[in-house]
């Protein structure tokens, strides 16, 4: 059990932890692309291309850009934002357009969203959180960050002096020297950790 702390707001990852990431989607695409990769050389040497490769990817790509515009969210994560009472900023690592896509699709609505594109950085690097920091006119001590990469998330807020919380689904062991401030199966777990 996570014991209560105190928290003026949330920034709070997408996709892993809110909307179902891309891995199994992107799995068999790039599979697809590594065939096609190796046809489109074999050929070059032939006719300098394959125009059926190239439209190939291009399906590919839309694939998946289709599924982040509109991917399945948890069932807890949509849960946990209709009960939470602290202002949510959502901080993701994706193009603005995309997400936007993939919120409205949820009916999802935050106080604030920051996108890689809106940052012109990703995570871990300090410009997305700190946007969302300034989004929600809260200090790094006041939040806590909410995400499923050890690296981009909980590294990444860490380094800023945030709290953190890594949302580890699958039952995951924790890697050597990875120090998430709180641990949680899924969103559900952090209505009882929130003290407001």
């Amino acid at each position: 059990m996570i014991s209560a702390v105190r928290c003026e707001g949330l920034l709070l990852d997408v996709y892993g932890t809110v909307l179902h990431d891309d891995d199994d989607v992107l799995a068999p695409i790039c599979a697809r692309v590594a065939f096609l990769a190796r046809e489109t050389l074999a050929a070059a040497a032939e006719a300098l291309g394959s125009r059926r490769a190239v439209e190939e990817a291009g399906s590919l790509v839309e694939r998946l850009h289709s599924f982040w515009r509109s991917p399945p969210a948890f069932a807890d994560a949509l849960a946990f934002l209709r009960e939470v009472r602290v202002p949510v900023c959502l901080v993701s690592n994706i193009d603005t357009d995309d997400l936007v896509a993939a919120l409205l699709a949820h009916g999802i609505e935050v106080q604030a969203v920051v996108t890689s594109e809106d940052a012109r950085a990703y995570k871990p690097r300090p410009e997305p959180f700190e946007m969302g920091l300034r989004a929600l006119g809260l200090a790094p001590q006041d939040v806590l960050h909410v995400g499923d990469s050890l690296t981009s998330d909980v590294a990444g807020a860490a380094a800023l002096g945030i709290r953190t919380v890594w949302v580890d689904r699958r039952g995951r062991d924790l890697p050597e020297g990875a120090r998430p401030t709180h641990t949680a199966a899924h969103l559900g777990e952090l209505l009882s950790l929130l003290e407001v």
